[in-house]
This record gives structure tokens, C-alpha cells and sequence, in this order.
């Protein structure tokens, strides 16, 4: 039991053929053979009184505490929300030479590391199925909104609905099925739709921006003097720079021709 080998879901046709290789199990099957089943159904039976008063002193703690399981309920949450309500009661009893059963498991209570199994076991199953409820009811909630969304889109979906109080809009949609539905939760779900569709119409706008700006027709003639000037005075510098160089080598040929000719004027006067 200590080693937790043994709980109260425990039993004996699970468990005898573990105990075939234990001497003190071989020692008390000769003395009867039905003397180490005796005592394994008297170990479950204390085990299940005393799980019994445990429960019962953990329900009391509970209503004391006016601790709720919640859907986000954690164990350390649980023993904090229950420490000062343990404490007390565990000052409730006689202190005597011996701790009873019922101040050593409040004791056990005030830290999380000495838990008995029987809590955790409660907290895990209650956690669970509210845990399951709340799951099953927000599902339920989500396809309410849905619906209610989709009945709200037959009548605002325009930039100029945005303006549409929860109070007119109420009117127009209070007959409606899916209105009912909600109940209390109609007017959130309503600012929330009515937040989308301005998102939604912000990125319409802002998408046609884009597109305006892609189709705009190319820059006339006029409205592009200066890049037509810039290119007339390119192109004029470029015929400045060719008859320059038609001129330079002019000149050169002309400055090659008249060396040329004097060098033949000389040959010719020289002596034979």
C-alpha cells in the first residue's frame, strides 16, 4: 500500500500471480490456502474506509472553501484557494500525542507534494467533465454566432451600415431566429461583426487605391518638357562633339600634308 502498488481499484484475480514468488505468500498459502486472499480483501477494505473519509472530509473542505471547479481550474489553484480553510480546520481537533486520520490528511492538504491520491483523483475528474461542459457549450455558442453573423450580413454590408447603432440594428433584427438564440450574447456578437465589416471595407479601399494607382495612362507629351529638353540637348551635344572631331581630323590631314610636302621640297634642292 505504501509503495502504491495496491489502490482500491485493485484486485485480488490481478493481483495473486505477482505474489506466487514471495516467501511470506508461499509460507501462508501452506498454513491455508485462502489466507493471503483474506488478507488482500482486508487491506481493500481498510483502503475503502479510509478513501471514504477522505472524500468526506474533502467535500466538507470544499462547501467551507466555496471552491467552484472551473473549465481553467489547475490543482496548485485548488490548494491555494483551500489552504486557510484546511488550516483552520485543522485546528479544529484535540492535538494529542498522535495526529488522527483527519488532522493528518487536512495536513497533507497545505502542500502539493503530499497530496493524497484520493484528492488528485477528484480534482481530475471533476476538472474533466467541467472541462467537457464548458467545450461542449462554447462549441454551441460558436455555430449560435455564426448563424447570427450570417443573418446580420443580409443586412449591413455596406461602408455606410458602419454607422448602425446595436439599438437600430436590434429593432430591424429582434423577430429574427437567430437574434433569440443569443439572447444576452446578441449585442457582443453584433459590435463584433460590425468590427469585420469595417476591416473588410478598409481593405476594399485600399485595394482599389492599388489598383487606380496600376491603370493610371502613361505622362503626355506636355506633361514631360523637361525630359524631352534633357534629350534635344543630349542630342545636340552629340553633334557638337562630331563636327568637332570631323574638324580635329581635318586638321590633321592637312597639318600631315603640308609636312609631307616640305620634306619633297628639300629632297629636291639637295645636291646630287
Amino acid at each position: 500500500v505504501a509503495a502504491k502498488r495496491l489502490t482500491t481499484a485493485s484486485r485480488w484475480r490481478e493481483c495473486w500471480a505477482g505474489y506466487e514468488a514471495n516467501a511470506t505468500y508461499c509460507e501462508l498459502k501452506k498454513l491455508h490456502s485462502g489466507m493471503p486472499r483474506d488478507i488482500f480483501e482486508g487491506v481493500m477494505d481498510r483502503l475503502h474506509d479510509a478513501l471514504r473519509d477522505e472524500r468526506s472530509w474533502l467535500k466538507h473542505v470544499v462547501a467551507r472553501a466555496e471552491f467552484v471547479v472551473k473549465y481553467n481550474s489547475t490543482l496548485s489553484l485548488f490548494l491555494q484557494h483551500i489552504h486557510d480553510t484546511v488550516a483552520k480546520l485543522g485546528l479544529e481537533d484535540e492535538p494529542g500525542a498522535v495526529p488522527t486520520p483527519r488532522q493528518s490528511f487536512f495536513a497533507s492538504l497545505l502542500d502539493e507534494a503530499t497530496v493524497p491520491p484520493s484528492v488528485v483523483e477528484w480534482f481530475q475528474g471533476a476538472h474533466a467533465r467541467e472541462l467537457e461542459r464548458y467545450q461542449r457549450m462554447e462549441s454551441e455558442r460558436i455555430k449560435k454566432v455564426e448563424a447570427f453573423e450570417e443573418m446580420l450580413m443580409e443586412y449591413y454590408f455596406r461602408s455606410d451600415h458602419l454607422t448602425t447603432s446595436w439599438d437600430q440594428a436590434r429593432v430591424e433584427v429582434q423577430h429574427r431566429s437567430a437574434y433569440r438564440a443569443l439572447d444576452d450574447g446578441a449585442e457582443v456578437a453584433f459590435q463584433q461583426y460590425m468590427q469585420k465589416l469595417q476591416k473588410k471595407m478598409e481593405s476594399l479601399t485600399k485595394s482599389r487605391k492599388t489598383v487606380d494607382a496600376t491603370e493610371q495612362p502613361p505622362a503626355t507629351d506636355e506633361a514631360r518638357p523637361t525630359s524631352r529638353s534633357t534629350s534635344r540637348s543630349n542630342k545636340k551635344k552629340k553633334r557638337d562633339d562630331r563636327s568637332r572631331s570631323e574638324e580635329d581630323r581635318k586638321r590633321s590631314k592637312k597639318s600631315s600634308s603640308k609636312k609631307s610636302a616640305k620634306k619633297k621640297h628639300k629632297r629636291s634642292r639637295s645636291p646630287p
